[in-house]
């Protein structure tokens, strides 16, 4: 950059007054109390995960993830039940299944918002589909089932980083929309009973980018499974577990 140019520059910036100019801190503080974007906090009404994590947090995502069929779905399942009894809204992204076989699987059918259709491999129509729920419905939580979903694995290079990079990409719809992001995503094959958040496949990116890391697993009585708390970053928790009871569909802590 000439000199000129360098001068030009320092003029424009000296009087910007974007919507990313640089403020105080007391200036942003008088901004988010005159502002009306409500603080979004949500309780799991699970005791000892609440107790734990102290709920969720507008802008948080929270990854969800488990060895195929350990009750990483029927935990989100779970989540959206309690969320819609304190009328708290959630949209349901669901690749996996066909909206019949999806809604089956509840027990007892909460109140949530989906698409009619289902597109993958597009993170943009994701945000879409999030405004849209949020003007309609008030919609608090989004439910994405699961994240190698919205990444076209058929054109990958380096999977680690691009995957890294639609995490992040989903951490910022979660900050910009205000709301809260559960991704479902598995782990990579692991001789562990139990896995940790290391273990996340595909990039290590997962448990950087996670405001919160749950990790569930099968139990060894009937119809018990184990879910770990592997990371929460805004209490500090790590690696704290809790045991669980399937009950009519959903889980419940023991």
């Amino acid at each position: 950059m000439g000199a000129k140019n360098e001068i030009d520059l320092e003029q424009e910036l000296l009087s910007y007054k974007g919507d990313d100019e640089i403020i105080s801190s007391f200036d942003m503080q008088k901004l988010l109390t005159s502002e009306q974007r409500p603080e979004i906090k949500i309780m799991s009404n699970m005791p000892k995960l609440d107790k734990m994590i102290n709920g969720f947090n507008g802008g948080e995502l929270i990854i969800i993830s488990g060895k195929t069929k350990e009750g990483k779905t029927t935990l989100c399942k779970t989540l959206t039940w309690h969320f819609a009894i304190q009328n708290i809204l959630s949209l349901w992204l669901s690749y996996e299944e066909t909206p019949r076989q999806f809604l089956r699987g509840f027990s007892e059918l909460p109140l949530f918002y989906m698409p009619k259709q289902m597109h993958s491999g597009i993170i943009w129509w994701v945000e879409k589909r999030i405004i849209e729920a949020k003007l309609k419905y008030d919609i608090r939580a989004v439910f994405i089932d699961h994240l190698h979903y919205i990444v076209d694995m058929a054109k990958l290079k380096n999977a680690s980083i691009e995957i890294g990079a639609i995490v992040r990409q989903l951490k910022s719809i979660a900050i910009r929309q205000n709301i809260v992001i559960f991704l479902v995503c598995h782990v990579a094959k692991t001789k562990e009973a139990i896995p940790t958040y290391e273990a996340a496949r595909d990039s290590s990116f997962l448990g950087q980018e996670a405001d919160t890391f749950l990790m569930i697993w099968r139990g060894d009585e009937e119809n018990t499974a184990g879910l770990s708390v592997e990371l929460s970053r805004r209490v500090g928790t790590r690696r704290k577990r809790i045991k669980m009871k399937l009950e009519n569909g959903f889980f419940k802590e023991i």
